[in-house]
C-alpha cells in the first residue's frame, strides 16, 4: 500500500477513535446517562479535530507567487478557513451553519472558555444551545417567537458522527486522498506538509 495512505490511515483512525471515546466520557456518566458533565471540552475536541482535518485536505488557490510570499502552506496558518472548506466539502455542511458553528462554539470556546451568550452574525443575533445527541435538532436555527434573535442548536454526538464520517466513510477524506494516485496533486501535498509539520 501506497505510503502516504499507510500514514493517512493511521493518523486518521488513530484521531478519530480518540475522538469518539473522548467525547463519550465528556457528555455520558458511566452508566451511559447524558448528564452532560464536560460538553465544552467535548466541543473543543470536536474542532480541534476539524482543524486537523482542514490542514491536511486544504487546498491552496493562490497562485505559485502569492503562496509562497504568504503561506508556505503552514499547518497554523488560515485555520479558520481551511476548517471552514472542510467542513463544507467534507461534512457538507451549508455555509451559514459552518460560520455560525465557528463564530459561535470554535472562537469563543478557544478565546473565551465559553461562548458569549448571544452572538451577532450577518446583521442577525444568534443565542446558542447545545444539546447531547439529537439529529434532528443538530445545527437547526429557530427564530425565537416576538423576537429578533435566532435559535443555534449544536448536537455534540451529530458533530463527532458527520467529523467521523466525513474523514472515513464513503467519499470522505480518506478514500478521496486514496483515489488521488498522483504523488504530485494538491491533496497528497496537502497531506504531506501537514503530517510533516505534526511530526516535527
Amino acid at each position: 500500500m501506497n505510503n502516504t495512505i499507510t500514514k493517512a490511515k493511521r493518523l486518521i483512525k488513530v484521531r478519530m477513535d480518540s475522538l469518539e471515546k473522548d467525547v463519550t466520557y465528556c457528555v455520558l456518566d458511566n452508566e451511559g446517562q447524558a448528564n452532560w458533565p464536560a460538553p465544552f471540552p467535548a466541543l473543543l475536541y470536536c474542532f480541534s479535530t476539524i482543524d486537523l482535518m482542514g490542514a491536511l485536505y486544504w487546498k491552496c488557490t493562490l497562485t505559485e507567487s502569492e503562496h509562497q510570499k504568504c503561506c508556505k502552506k503552514s499547518f497554523d496558518s488560515g485555520v479558520t478557513n481551511k476548517s471552514l472548506n472542510y467542513m463544507k466539502d467534507f461534512m457538507k455542511y451549508p455555509d451559514l451553519e459552518a460560520k455560525l458553528i465557528q463564530k459561535v462554539f470554535r472562537h469563543k470556546l478557544v478565546h473565551l472558555a465559553q461562548p458569549m451568550p448571544i452572538a451577532k452574525f450577518d446583521k442577525k443575533k444568534y443565542a446558542w444551545r447545545y444539546i447531547h445527541n439529537d439529529r434532528n435538532a443538530h445545527l437547526r436555527i429557530l427564530r425565537k417567537p416576538s423576537s429578533d434573535i435566532y435559535d443555534f442548536q449544536v448536537s455534540i454526538w451529530s458533530l463527532v458522527e458527520d467529523i467521523v464520517e466525513s474523514a472515513l466513510g464513503p467519499n470522505g477524506y480518506l478514500e478521496q486522498l486514496s483515489k488521488d494516485t498522483s504523488e504530485g496533486s494538491e491533496l497528497r501535498k496537502s497531506f504531506k506538509n501537514a503530517y510533516t509539520e505534526l511530526s516535527e
